[in-house]
């Protein structure tokens, strides 16, 4: 808001409006009901540059302002408790760096609308529950090659079978990711109507649900 004010305030209203269109006209489409909602921020990527742009006017006119005022600690502290807030956020979601997960998600219901570990990184931290099994078998449909990789690495018990496609296996595997879970009847079934017998949480959320089958 502070960078709009700053923009306008010099008249560069044609500036302004181009550079809002840009910013909004993404985020306008991404909130259609009929647009899947899948991927995180690469379906809104485009607005990014331009919402940049207006949050820099802003910090500048912001500082320019204070300053001229006499306030420059005011400044300080509001640019370091900024710094302070990233940093604590990223020690906050430690080790799970690639979720989707922000402060507003207590709003709606994160993992059953949406995805919630896209890259399956949060799959090492089940690990401890596969190494105790041995003679059985895993379906994991979603990014089967990391667990096929943690096997060859001794992390998993060799005679373990793993699958990416497999509803006769024993123990099911699933990657809190609604999109490609409605793309399969079957998973979205299980994931609908079946309690999970273990799931990895993050801030009360489930990023990976066990099942056996």
């Amino acid at each position: 808001l502070i960078g709009c004010v700053y923009i306008g305030r010099y008249k560069r209203l044609p500036e302004l409006f181009f550079i809002l269109f840009q910013a909004l006209f993404p985020l306008l489409i991404v909130a259609e009901p009929s647009v899947p909602k899948y991927d995180g921020i690469r379906h809104f990527l485009p607005a990014i540059p331009f919402i940049l742009i207006v949050f820099g006017f802003g910090i500048y006119y912001m500082q320019q302002t204070l300053y001229r005022n006499g306030l420059r600690i005011i400044y300080f502290l509001i640019i370091t408790t900024f710094v302070i807030y990233s940093i604590f956020t990223v020690y906050k979601t430690h080790p799970f760096y690639s979720m989707y997960y922000n402060e507003a998600s207590f709003l709606i219901n994160i993992p059953k609308n949406f995805e919630m570990d896209y890259f399956g990184q949060s799959y090492k931290q089940a690990l401890p529950r596969l190494a105790t099994h041995s003679q059985t078998s895993f379906w994991i449909p979603f990014a089967t090659d990391a667990f096929l990789y943690y096997q060859t690495q001794g992390l998993i018990d060799k005679t373990v079978r793993i699958s990416y496609n497999c509803p006769e296996c024993t123990y099911l595997i699933l990657l809190n990711r609604k999109g490609l879970i409605n793309t399969d009847p079957r998973l979205q079934f299980i994931f609908n109507t079946r309690k999970p017998y273990y799931a990895l949480m993050f801030n009360n959320f489930p990023i990976i649900l066990m099942y056996k089958l």
